[in-house]
């Protein structure tokens, strides 16, 4: 298992960026181990919380799923949102909440018609997609 990683990605350059795959990651026994969105172009952030209780966005070059999801062959994956064109949809909105130490603890932006909600509660990674409200 890799350490940490280092490159936390500021939510206002997510922003406009062309998501082709929205990907829930999860452990043999059930529980949430990340959230993926994949780009246009195959690069990629992972959303997920470190032993700290913050909440982690790891900038990737490609869309393999990082080495720390261990062990790998217990990971399952699955597409969280349908019918997103080839090219990708843009992430229309970005909103970040930080606790009162400056830590991330939550992410929500609108993608596709859904508002995709990844947080932090009690150490473990929480996840909510529900169709945005016209």
């Amino acid at each position: 298992m890799n350490g940490r990683p280092l490159n936390e990605v500021p939510a206002v350059e997510l922003v406009n960026s062309m998501v082709t795959r929205v990907i829930e990651c999860r452990y043999g026994d059930g529980s949430l181990a990340a959230l993926q969105l994949v780009f246009a172009g195959g690069r990629s952030v992972v959303l997920t919380v470190w032993i700290d209780w913050v909440l982690v966005v790891d900038s990737r070059g490609d869309d393999a799923l990082p080495d720390y999801l261990w062990p790998p062959e217990t990971i399952g994956v699955r597409d969280l949102i349908s019918g997103l064109p080839p090219e990708g949809a843009p992430i229309e909105s970005v909103h970040e909440s930080r606790s009162e130490y400056d830590d991330l603890v939550e992410l929500e932006f609108i993608l596709h018609g859904h508002r995709i909600k990844a947080g932090m509660w009690a150490g473990d990674l929480t996840l909510d997609v529900q169709d945005r409200e016209v």
